[in-house]
This record gives C-alpha cells, sequence and structure tokens, in this order.
C-alpha cells in the first residue's frame, strides 16, 4: 500500500513538472527591466510590457507579484492593467500588460529596489487539478525618487492634415488655419509643454519663403505622459501644394524635431446652412453695435437734460 502511494506521489510530480514546463515554452516578457531614475513625489509613471508565447497551443494564467525587500511599502505603489491575474487564451502570441507607479507625495528620496515576478500554468489544471503557479519571467525595478526638477521631451511623427484656405465673405476675409499634429512625450518629472512650434511654408521649388508662423500655445503634458499635442497657424495662402519646414522647440534654442513635409491646401468649401450661421452672426454682431449706438445716445440725451434742469 505504501509503494502504490508513493507511486501515485511520484506520477503528480511528474504531471506538474510536464505541465510547468509546457507552459513555460517560449513564455518571454519584454522589456526586461523597469528603470525610472527620474521620479518626483507625486508623480504617475507607467511601463508597458508585453508577453510573449512562440506557440501558444494553450490557455494559460500568469499571476503578477511585486517584492522590494528593503522597502516592502513600494508595492502600494503600484498597479497592474488590466489585473494581477493574466488569462493567455490560446492562438494569442502576444498580451498586453501596464504596470503603473504612483509615487507618494510623503516619498523619501532614494534609490528603490525590486523585482516583478510573472508566474505561468495552463488555465485547466490550474482549475482542475490545483497545479502550483510556477515561475516564468523576472523582471527587475530600479526606481529613484528625487528632488531635481527635469524638463524634457521627446516628440514624433509630425503631420499636418490637409488644410483650407481662408474665407472670404464681402470685405471682410478670414484666414485659414494649418494645424500641426505632433506626438509628445514628457519624459521629465514636471508637468511641461514644448516651448513653440514653428512653421516655414515655400513655394515646390523651395526657394521663396510665403509664411512664416509660430505657435507657443501648446498645451501641458504630465509628468511621463504621452499624447498627440496642436499647434495652429493663421494663413492667406491660395489653394495648392507647398513644402513646409516645420520646428518643434523644446527650449529657447534646442529644437527638438525639425522635418520637412509637403503640405496641401484646399479650397474652402462652405455648404448653405454654414453661409447661413456666418450670416447670421455677422447680421447680430452688427445689431447688437447699433443697439448699443441706439443706447449710449439715449444715456447721453439724459444726461444733457439733466444738466439743463
Amino acid at each position: 500500500m505504501k509503494g502504490q502511494k508513493l507511486k501515485i506521489l511520484f506520477l503528480v510530480l511528474v504531471l506538474i513538472f510536464v505541465l510547468t514546463n509546457t507552459a513555460l515554452a517560449g513564455f518571454g516578457i519584454s522589456p526586461a527591466q523597469i528603470q525610472a531614475d527620474r521620479l518626483a513625489p507625486g508623480t504617475h509613471y507607467e511601463e508597458n510590457f508585453i508577453l510573449s508565447r512562440g506557440q501558444p497551443t494553450e490557455d494559460l494564467i500568469a499571476k503578477v507579484s511585486f517584492d522590494f525587500p528593503n522597502d516592502p511599502e513600494v508595492v502600494n505603489w503600484i498597479s497592474v492593467e488590466p489585473d494581477t491575474t493574466i488569462s493567455l487564451p490560446k492562438g494569442e502570441q502576444r498580451v498586453p500588460l501596464i504596470v503603473k507607479i504612483d509615487v507618494p507625495n510623503n516619498a523619501e528620496y532614494k534609490d528603490y529596489s525590486g523585482f516583478m515576478r510573472l508566474g505561468v500554468a495552463p488555465t485547466e489544471a490550474v482549475q482542475k487539478q490545483g497545479v502550483a503557479i510556477s515561475l516564468g519571467a523576472k523582471v527587475s525595478i530600479d526606481l529613484k525618487v528625487t528632488k531635481i526638477k527635469i524638463i524634457e521631451f521627446k516628440v514624433r511623427n509630425l503631420r499636418i492634415p490637409s488644410s483650407e484656405e481662408g474665407i472670404h465673405f464681402w470685405k471682410i476675409f478670414f484666414p485659414g488655419k494649418i494645424n500641426l499634429v505632433m506626438n509628445v512625450e514628457n519624459t521629465g518629472n514636471v508637468k511641461a509643454a514644448p516651448l513653440k512650434a514653428e512653421i516655414e511654408i515655400y513655394n515646390l521649388t523651395q526657394k521663396n519663403l510665403l509664411f512664416k508662423g509660430e505657435d507657443k500655445t501648446l498645451s501641458e503634458l504630465k509628468p511621463f505622459e504621452k499624447k498627440d499635442v496642436k499647434a495652429g497657424f493663421r494663413h492667406k495662402l491660395k489653394p495648392g501644394q507647398y513644402w513646409s519646414t516645420v520646428r518643434v522647440y523644446s527650449d529657447k534654442d534646442k529644437v527638438a524635431i525639425e522635418d520637412k513635409m509637403i503640405l496641401t491646401i484646399t479650397e474652402m468649401e462652405i455648404s448653405n446652412r454654414e453661409w447661413l450661421i456666418l450670416g447670421g452672426g455677422i447680421l447680430g454682431i452688427f445689431v447688437f453695435i447699433l443697439a448699443l449706438i441706439f443706447i449710449i445716445l439715449k444715456l447721453k440725451k439724459r444726461i444733457k437734460n439733466i444738466f439743463k434742469k
């Protein structure tokens, strides 16, 4: 009887070994570390990971845990999206994972070192047979909370959507607007914005400068935030194609990015409804001015009558 129990125990151990090694085969995570050495108290930081498998032939479960041996309170700074238990479905080679770090306002200025551990196992085995989650990957985490304020940006993917010419209404001209869209990442640890965006527009031979403009009202980004930022330039150019040189400045004399691209300005198409709205707006302004003049004249007349008395 004792020998039979040993055989059963041996078979269970073999089954656990086979299942967990099958789960771990070809499993990986990228990037291999979190290194954030410019955190400030109160800042939010995110790192995007990809969990990958070479041959996703079965459903897996991955469990995420964190360990900071010298500073266990740091675990409370960290959250995971979608969750600390992640499904790796059969057929899916790549699954995203986001680690979010929220540094408390009273965090001590120093270095913090720890690990993120990911354990994986087949879903069915975990649910039905109670197979333990085994270590699948280990990611080192190095954080530094500093009192130094850092202003720094990365600017990518400049693009200019097609712009329309200005609007002529009677003797009034409304300039057109060129929108520059840039993908900006604030790699500093304080809320800030690029200093300005600048555009120069030339004819297709690139010999004649036709327009130059700048926009200093770029929207701010939170520390470590990444988003599309727009710059706008009012112009009086006619429909056609032009060459443009675009520069985005992170500081007074520091160009974060410079690029040349073709700009297309199309004819303004205004529907009857838009003409009615525009005309109604101008008529409303005209009526308001007349009413204001009438009120001022009436008040003036009353004041004169008072003084006469």
